[in-house]
């Protein structure tokens, strides 16, 4: 496949950044959904973030970025899904 994507996890002090990041053997179009579920003893959440992408061959390229708190460490999930010309993948966090 040529297109390839990876949820990027980093501890920021108080915060954790989740990045949604894509990457490309070759030039191509397409469109991304970034889906996050919390669930934790205050209750459950979900963010849906969606858009157009434009990747360039050999390039990694971040197409979202969410904070959370940190307490919320464990109590989510992450899933990206790219769908292109080249085809369609998908991948989860944790």
């Amino acid at each position: 496949m040529a297109i390839g994507c990876q949820i990027r996890i980093t501890a920021e002090g108080e915060a954790i950044r989740i990045e949604a990041v894509a990457n490309s053997r070759e030039d191509v179009n397409g469109r991304y959904r970034l889906d996050i579920a919390k669930t934790s003893a205050s209750g459950s959440s979900r963010n849906v973030q969606s858009g157009e992408f434009s990747l360039t061959a050999d390039r990694e390229e971040v197409l979202s970025t969410t904070f959370l708190g940190a307490s919320d460490a464990g109590h989510f999930q992450a899933r990206l899904m790219l769908d292109s010309g080249s085809g369609s993948v998908s991948c989860v966090s944790p």
